[in-house]
């Protein structure tokens, strides 16, 4: 028998999580089938979660809209990898920066600032500016009264081409907080958010 919970895919989406042993060494009644826009199987490659589930808010970006890619998961379940990715297999936010700046160059007039930080221990870091020890999380209110947050204080650096941009990234993805945990012996501690804004 089983002693954790496993999930697994069941069609382009859906996913089946099967429950474990319980701590008292009894089967947990946790069972659930859940529903999703799209499950990917650990076949999936890099370019397929990028086509699927980014290209679309990259586009919306280009459009004017805001977008998020958010990462969740336990350690060592692989968001780094699929956020970033190698070398050879390049994760999602290096081929929407690329996307992002193709479009871009069609256009007469444009300009693009990013920005990182680094959410540990409920506090806010820039990771651009090594020496500041926290900057503030404003929340500021659109036109239309919808609620936005904004951190002014932030460091953003102007970038011309991607290559600038993932600099920019790297640089921050060097000074996150990691510590060792019994699943991953240099696990980031930290929530990282890479912004650009356009």
């Amino acid at each position: 028998p089983r002693s954790e919970t496993c999930i697994f895919k069941e069609g382009p989406n859906h996913v089946h999580m099967l429950p474990g042993l319980n701590d008292l060494g009894g089967r947990s009644n946790n069972e659930a089938r859940y529903r999703c826009d799209h499950a990917f199987g650990q076949e999936a490659s890099q370019e397929d979660v990028y086509t699927e589930a980014v290209a679309p808010i990259c586009e919306s970006v280009l459009e004017g809209y805001n977008g998020a890619i958010i990462a969740y998961g336990q350690t060592g379940s692989g968001k780094t990898h699929t956020i970033i990715g190698t070398p050879e297999k390049r994760g999602v936010i290096p081929r929407a920066v690329e996307a992002i700046f193709a479009s871009l160059r069609s256009k007469s007039d444009w300009s693009v600032v990013v920005s990182v930080l680094e959410i540990y221990n409920e506090r806010t870091r820039d990771l651009l500016v090594p020496h500041v020890a926290q900057v503030d999380i404003h929340e500021v209110m659109d036109n239309h009264g919808l609620p936005s947050f904004h951190c002014p204080d932030a460091a953003k650096i102007a970038a011309r081409c991607p290559q600038d941009a993932l600099a920019v990234l790297y640089e921050g993805l060097e000074r996150r907080e990691t510590a060792y945990t019994d699943m991953n012996h240099s696990s980031s501690r930290s929530h990282l958010i890479f912004t650009l804004t356009i």
